[in-house]
């Protein structure tokens, strides 16, 4: 959200955060409060507010999930499962979040309205093993080492310290005493 709320004052247009379905929009970002303990309790405590703040909206409508911002630019949330209805929109940037969940053929009609738009796409998301999502990460990892315009990074556990070694070792003791040690291992992991 915040790259969009940069990108949209950079360059006017529509800007999407699609994720795997409509339904999640609301429930993950629209109405998500910020669960940070050590967030500054004069910053509003929902996450659209704090990438959006008022001071740089002219509009914001709650029904469609939309904010049009007073320098011209839209942020409306989508989704993948509905990705039919979206072609024909001229977005010049979308965040894909959850992408290892969305509906690979979404991206698949995206990218040539971003193509011909000079727009970008954002991918967030954890692989959940060998799918579409997994495959997008090594080619645009391939495509970074030759130069081309791709950027491909991974950020684990022990890099962002979201979850302490000590509570990792936890989850994966209960995983595998739930599910086994080969299915534990690969939930795990």
């Amino acid at each position: 959200m915040n790259h969009i709320a940069v990108a949209a004052h950079e360059r006017v247009g529509n800007y999407w955060h699609m994720l795997p379905e409509y339904e999640q929009c609301r429930k993950a970002i629209w109405d998500a409060l910020d669960d940070n303990p050590y967030r500054d309790p004069k910053v509003p405590p929902r996450m659209i507010d704090q990438a959006f703040p008022l001071a740089i909206r002219k509009n914001t409508y709650k029904q469609r999930m939309m904010i049009e911002f007073k320098c011209g630019s839209t942020y409306q949330l989508v989704g993948s499962d509905n990705f039919d209805s979206l072609v024909g929109s001229p977005p010049i940037g979308i965040v894909f979040s959850e992408y290892s969940l969305a509906d690979p053929l979404a991206w698949v009609y995206m990218r040539p309205i971003l193509r011909q738009n000079k727009g970008w796409a954002l991918f967030v998301y954890t692989p959940r093993g060998d799918n579409h999502g997994h495959r997008l990460f090594n080619q645009a990892r391939e495509d970074m080492e030759m130069g081309k315009d791709w950027r491909a990074e991974i950020s684990t556990v022990g890099d962002t310290g979201l979850i302490s070694l000590e509570e990792l070792e936890d989850e994966h003791r209960e995983m595998v005493g739930e599910w086994g040690l080969e299915e534990g291992d690969a939930l795990f992991n």
